[in-house]
């Protein structure tokens, strides 16, 4: 025998290609996962850096809020205490210290200042809030007496130099009123002040923040004036005067005071920064103070910047570096891998071809590999004469049963139409001899005519299914369609079936003779499964163990129970058991006793694709036997 051998060369080239195509897509695959992860990491960076800088914008925004109204709230009580209703300066000054000493982390002083503007009362004795460069001590002229005078209510002023340190500060000024005895109305009667030192809060506000961001903050008024900024120089400039606008990069001046324009309109927001390799983000948000009273809106006191930089996106940037490192060495990894693997490959090639080709001489004149090959031909052979074999007995009945039904029914159709014939001749030829009486069969019969080839004709088509069914597991084509069912109702479907095929095929008294009972552990048994193939293999069982309880009085017992993650289904039956001889290879193909012995062998190949097993074994504590098989239960079973 000639065994056609593929050229090295040839086989050579395909093997180079394979690799040099894997070798291909292997180093696509690493840089889209390199890309890839890039950006993921890069959007995660951007996205913990914005999230978090909203948050602590909103807290301190939230913060300076309180603290102001801590003091606005002060400063209402005193104006409706009664030293200042009966003008008890001793009285008012404890007042004024007391308020003092509860806001000192961030306050420089609380006065009273009487209607013409002179300062009656101070908590740190000093007047540097009326001062002024001519030595003034006259606040009438001031704006925060003006402003709460003329509108009547709280008034919060933007940065103030004090004229005493040099220092700034903003001041809040709440209106005080006398009732006219006489005219019941009210009588304008000075103002209660407070300092607020900037650097104060605005350190305050920072040792708030999160150390872990590096974050910063700015405080604008709503007309673009700094309130606090970590470089003190600036405080009290216009954020949009020469002094700031010259020091901005022109490639940043632009976007920055597009966003500057945009947060004093009193928006909230976030943008990003870029400058020189470096990276930023800048949350905004407006601070909001109480209004005069109950029945006015909160206004704008000013708007709150966080600057952080961009720690954690550097920090992802040498993460992006080092996977871009490891993305080169893996790809230059892959390219290498495969050139030594094309070599060892080439060498190997050619030492099996080598190989190869002694082995088939020896093949060639091994008398007992031909002996073997010979052996597993008989075996194969003789395997498919029995298969022969017994679809050549399985079909013969059903199929001579075909014929006579068949035969029977077209001779009475024939029979009924000579009939026909006849009774037309008789009544125009009088006298003449009538014909035999054509044989006609009764309904009945016929019916019974067609049920019985409907049977066997079923029957044609299971023992078909069933070779079918046998070629696919041994050439291992069998397919599994499988769906999530209760193995309870597919039991109970096959037992009614079972029910009825015994009342169709059996009389009346082997019918009520016979009991199936079924006695499930669970109300509820999920399994992932092909329905119809587990249908199949509980029907073969169930009809084995009908087949050998044939005149027995005793019950057929099914069980399904839970036993470590799987279902163990069990069917018992009191009949004639399994025969030793074939008790060792009962679920071969044709080992059997009577039918075509592939019913239990389709059933086992069913069980093992599902991951089961199935085994059969003669009952203990009598005559029988019991088949059981076992299954997977659903995962969340």
């Amino acid at each position: 025998m000639k065994i056609p051998i593929v050229s090295f060369s040839k086989r050579s080239s395909f093997i180079i290609l394979g690799i040099i195509v894997l070798a291909g897509v292997l180093s696509i695959a690493s840089i889209f996962s390199y890309s890839y992860t890039v950006t993921n990491i890069r959007n995660s960076a951007i996205d913990e850096i914005h999230l978090n800088a909203q948050v602590q914008v909103s807290d301190m925004s939230n913060l300076i809020t309180l603290k102001l109204e801590s003091v606005s709230n002060n400063l209402k009580v005193i104006s409706a205490s009664e030293a200042v209703a009966t003008r008890n300066l001793t009285a008012a000054q404890g007042l004024l210290d007391s308020a003092q000493n509860s806001t000192s982390d961030f306050t420089f002083s609380y006065s009273w200042i009487n209607r013409t503007g002179i300062a009656i009362a101070s908590s740190n004795q000093t007047n540097f809030l009326i001062a002024t460069k001519n030595g003034d001590l006259n606040a009438s002229q001031r704006t925060f007496f003006l402003e709460a005078k003329q509108t009547g209510t709280t008034f919060y002023s933007t940065a103030t130099v004090s004229v005493v340190n040099g220092r700034q500060y903003i001041v809040i000024s709440q209106p005080l009123f006398a009732t006219n005895g006489t005219l019941s109305q009210r009588v304008f009667a000075g103002v209660l002040t407070s300092a607020i030192s900037l650097i104060s809060i605005g350190k305050y506000v920072e040792s708030e923040l999160s150390s872990h961001f590096q974050s910063t903050i700015g405080v604008l008024d709503p007309s673009g004036v700094i309130l606090y900024s970590a470089n003190e120089s600036l405080i009290g400039v216009n954020v949009f005067a020469n002094q700031i606008q010259n020091s901005l990069p022109s490639a940043l001046k632009g976007p920055f005071d597009s966003m500057l324009n945009q947060s004093l309109r009193g928006n909230s927001g976030i943008s990003d920064f870029s400058y020189n390799g470096s990276s930023g983000t800048i949350a905004y948000q407006p601070v909001f103070v109480p209004g005069g009273s109950t029945s006015t809106p909160p206004r704008a006191f000013g708007i709150l910047y966080i600057s952080t930089p961009n720690v954690l996106a550097t920090t992802q940037i040498t993460q992006i570096t080092f996977l871009g490192e490891v993305a080169g060495i893996t790809i230059g990894g892959i390219v290498a891998g495969s050139l030594i693997a094309s070599i060892i490959v080439l060498r190997w090639n050619k030492r099996l071809d080598e190989r190869v080709k002694e082995k088939t001489a020896e093949l060639i004149s091994s008398n007992e590999m031909l002996a073997l090959a010979n052996n597993q031909l008989e075996d194969q052979n003789r395997t498919q004469k029995d298969l022969i074999n017994i679809a050549a007995h399985e079909l013969r009945t059903p199929t001579q049963s075909i014929l006579v039904s068949t035969e029977l029914m077209q001779d009475s159709l024939r029979s009924t139409k000579k009939a026909s014939s006849s009774a037309i001749s008789s009544s125009m030829s009088q006298g003449a001899v009538n014909p035999a009486q054509p044989t006609k069969l009764p309904d009945p019969d016929l019916v019974e005519l067609v049920e019985t080839t409907n049977r066997n004709a079923r029957r044609l088509s299971k023992l078909t299914q069933n070779i079918l069914e046998v070629a696919k597991i041994d050439n291992n084509a069998l397919k599994l369609e499988p769906e999530t069912f209760d193995l309870n109702e597919t039991i109970r479907e096959a037992i009614k079936d079972s029910r009825t095929s015994i009342s169709s095929n059996n009389s009346a008294n082997d019918s009520a003779r016979l009991k199936i009972i079924f006695e499930p552990s669970s109300p509820k048994l999920t399994i992932d499964a092909d329905k119809t193939k587990v249908y199949e293999v509980v029907s073969n069982l169930l009809r084995n163990a009908i087949e050998n309880s044939q005149g027995s009085r005793e019950r057929i017992v099914i069980s399904a129970e839970k036993s470590n993650g799987f279902v163990l289904v069990s069917i018992k039956d009191r009949g004639s058991g399994i025969d030793p001889e074939i008790q060792r290879r009962l679920f071969n193909k044709f080992v059997t006793k009577r039918g075509t012995g592939l019913g239990l062998y389709i059933s086992k190949g069913y069980i093992e694709a599902h991951g089961g097993k199935i085994w059969g074994e003669n009952n203990s504590d009598g005559p029988g036997a019991t088949f059981y098989f076992s299954l997977p239960l659903a995962s969340k079973d």
